[in-house]
């Protein structure tokens, strides 16, 4: 996932920079997927259309280190249930629980949060 394993400590590479302080940011990371497995089920018998993959923690170390760097003029990261597969957090029939509360206190679908963020967030600078 995008420079998580470019840690100079690990890869004796370049330290990267998370730096997006004209950026808008937002993240959406599958929490459970629809009609998945129990993690028991998913240990003993792992289907990877039914069960997690590392991509939400992968996610969740790489937003971590750009709420540390700096202050993106929008920041925030979401849990998506019930997602249409592993990385499947901008399906239809995913839900964003409690995406934008004063409009829908119930959560809204991952594609239709997903939109309306970059609807709201997409702007040129002037």
């Amino acid at each position: 996932m995008q420079s998580i394993v470019d840690q100079p400590s690990v890869s004796g590479g370049p330290v990267p920079t998370f730096s997006y302080t004209a950026t808008a940011m937002s993240g959406w990371l599958c929490r459970s997927i629809k009609g998945g497995y129990t993690q028991a089920q998913c240990a003993a018998n792992y289907d990877p259309d039914l069960c997690p993959n590392n991509s939400s923690p992968q996610g969740e170390i790489f937003y971590a280190q750009i709420g540390q760097s700096n202050s993106p003029p929008h920041y925030d990261v979401y849990a998506v249930d019930s997602c249409g597969g592993p990385e499947g957090s901008a399906s239809k029939s995913s839900n964003v629980p409690g995406y934008n509360p004063s409009q829908n206190p119930n959560g809204i679908s991952g594609f239709n949060a997903v939109t309306q963020d970059m609807t709201l967030q997409c702007t040129h600078p002037h």
